[in-house]
């Protein structure tokens, strides 16, 4: 056995046994035809490969073909309510501001919340490259703007907390292009999107009033409704995963502006980083290696 074929059967040792057993011997014979003469070791590219269709069967093995069409669902269904839950909660921001009299603010957080309207509209007509575009440019002009300003203007013992309120201004924009990005066809699916619009706008009067008539804090009465669709959607299988693929939009909504040292930076990319990634894996994951029977 040779050094370079040695290397190989490593790599492949990451497949499960049941799968090597059947298609070890082809897989391996595959590699080396594609492997240039002299070569004794895989190419960064060729490991790459390996270990990504090991991960990916690995993955897809315990979950039958009906698991992953329903996370594929509810993958498509959090992509669109996650812009609609931003233009909610811009609106929702607005509403108060403007009822305790602060007219400015209240104007200048309408004004942010225009291009998630636009989102939502190129998202219930079909376009999502155009809607996911949409956003990464609002975020990158609002990093582009905000950035330097409060770098600029804030003294130098509240920079991180500042920058801290920007990144939390900015990621949600993120978190909801990378699912409008990668998410295989959003769109409110079975649920219509009138009757999903018809709920935004339902809960955002609930909670508006419910705040107006008793402001002793603006969290309770968004908290409530939040918790009362959650609770709605526990009661679907495609519902249930539809709350997990949300976990980075709902944490960003519920975080204050913060210091982004080390260690708040790292919690911060791991709350919204990882459910998501792994939502849209297994959304994803029938369109690898074709569709599952």
């Amino acid at each position: 056995m040779t050094p370079l074929e040695r290397r190989y059967r490593r790599l492949l040792a990451w497949y499960p046994n049941e799968h090597r057993a059947v298609h070890e011997d082809e897989m391996l014979a595959v590699l080396l035809a594609a492997t240039e003469p002299g070569r004794d070791r895989p190419s960064a590219r060729d490991t790459l490969d390996v270990l990504r269709g090991a991960l990916v069967i690995r993955l897809r093995r315990p979950l039958p073909p009906e698991s992953l069409r329903l996370w594929r669902t509810a993958m498509d269904l959090a992509a669109f309510i996650a812009p609609l839950a931003s233009l909610a909660g811009r609106l929702f921001e607005s509403a108060i501001l403007a009822g305790r009299g602060y007219s400015g603010p209240a104007l200048l957080t309408l004004t942010f919340a225009l291009p998630y309207v636009l989102v939502v509209h190129l998202v219930c007509l079909g376009r999502r490259k155009a809607a996911a575009a949409c956003l990464w440019a609002w975020a990158a002009l609002g990093a582009a703007l905000l950035v330097p300003t409060v770098l600029s203007l804030a003294p130098a013992h509240v920079v991180l907390v500042e920058v801290g309120g920007v990144a939390l201004g900015v990621l949600p924009a993120c978190v909801c292009a990378v699912m409008l990005t990668f998410a295989p066809s959003p769109g409110a699916g079975s649920l219509g999107v009138p009757r999903l619009l018809g709920w935004a706008a339902g809960a955002l009067a609930i909670a508006v009033v419910g705040v107006q008539t008793s402001p002793s804090s603006s969290l309770r009465p968004p908290a409530a409704v939040a918790l009362a669709f959650a609770l709605l959607a526990l009661r679907s299988p495609v519902g249930r995963r539809a709350l997990i693929a949300l976990v980075p939009i709902a944490c960003l909504f519920l975080l204050p502006p913060l210091t982004l040292g080390p260690v708040t930076a790292a919690a911060l990319a791991a709350i919204t980083g990882i459910p998501l990634a792994v939502t849209l894996w297994l959304a994803r994951a029938p369109r690898l290696g074709g569709s599952p029977s």
